[in-house]
């Protein structure tokens, strides 16, 4: 919980099971209030889409490695209502890539929102974002985001 990088360590933990060591009480008032912001995010897209039950490749990422791009997907396949989408860019040279995502009804429309803060990234057809997607930029050479892709 003390590393400084916990936000990006939680991000990636949110593709397995989230669970943080450490000992909150060490924690600074804005660090405990970032966890409290990110914990009641995840509890309400598993209360709207179930996606702890699912997890699938995001196609074009390969396994995480040096130099290159990685990210999952959590998306609930049942009633396709969505999800998680996770991309972190290990080291990589390219600042940004497009994300494609199946799984979806082709002709529902979706929203795409930016984690815990829920800024609109997109808005698209099932079919649209498994054929054109949508492109994420992360500035820093080791970063990652999630996403919320939902049913409207």
């Amino acid at each position: 919980m003390e590393d400084p990088e916990y936000e990006l360590a939680l991000k990636s933990l949110a593709g397995t099971l989230p669970i943080m060591l450490g000992d909150p009480r060490q924690l600074t008032t804005d660090q405990r209030a970032r966890y409290k912001q990110w914990a009641t995010w995840l509890k309400q897209l598993e209360a709207r889409h179930s996606f702890m039950a699912y997890r699938q490749d995001l196609p074009g990422f390969g396994e995480p490695q040096e130099g290159c791009w990685d990210g999952f997907l959590r998306l609930n396949t049942d009633t396709r209502s969505g999800g998680l989408i996770g991309v972190f860019r290990q080291g990589s040279t390219e600042r940004s890539r497009t994300i494609t995502i199946p799984y979806l009804k082709p002709d529902a429309t979706y929203e795409v929102l930016r984690g815990n803060q829920g800024a609109l990234v997109a808005t698209l057809t099932g079919r649209q974002l498994a054929e054109e997607g949508f492109t994420v930029t992360l500035p820093k050479e080791y970063d990652g985001d999630l996403f919320e892709v939902t049913r409207k």
